[in-house]
């Protein structure tokens, strides 16, 4: 018996694989740190895509360019303008409307997103407006994130079916 536990006490005074132990301690958070950057910097991609396909679609809507341009029409056209939001015609919505220059008050309801746990959507107001009138166009996209569950999801504002929301807001005045 004593010859075993010297063996043991041995075996615990060995130093071979302790770099493995200090390896799978230290692993899990800076891939974690790694994951984070990624989806952070996904998430800001995304953003200003959208963001300046939103300006871009504005800036033809105002010049006349999209004569007749309904909510439909102005989704195709921002969506072809982004390329890294998935399904992005089934998870934009857009809200287009004039804003009363008497006040210069902006709406304060609060942007409508696509909401999936619904069959059916509600029509947004996409109203394109007339000469010399200040438009606000409101658009907001439900995105997935890269990695599910990551840190940098935890603070951003979810729909009820998971994705996070993303919502770009553009003023502008239509030429006469």
């Amino acid at each position: 018996m004593k010859r075993f536990l010297s063996r043991l006490f041995a075996r615990f005074r060995n130093e071979d694989g302790s770099s493995t132990v200090e390896f799978v301690l230290i692993f899990p958070v800076i891939f974690g740190i790694f994951m984070s950057g990624y989806e952070a910097s996904m998430y800001v991609t995304r953003y200003v895509l959208l963001d300046r396909a939103l300006d871009i679609t504005m800036r033809e809507l105002r010049l006349g360019r999209l004569p007749g341009a309904t909510h439909d029409t102005l989704k195709d056209e921002i969506c072809d303008r982004t390329i890294l939001i998935r399904d992005c015609r089934q998870n934009l919505k857009l809200a287009l409307q004039p804003v009363d220059t008497g006040t210069f008050t902006l709406p304060n309801t609060p942007t409508q997103c696509v909401d999936r746990t619904q069959a059916i959507q509600p029509v947004t107001n996409v109203n394109p407006g007339a000469g010399d009138q200040i438009m606000l166009v409101r658009a907001c996209v439900i995105i997935y994130g890269v990695f599910p569950g990551s840190a940098v999801g935890t603070r951003m504002p979810k729909e009820p079916g998971g994705g996070y929301i993303m919502t770009a807001k553009s003023v502008f005045v239509n030429e006469p």
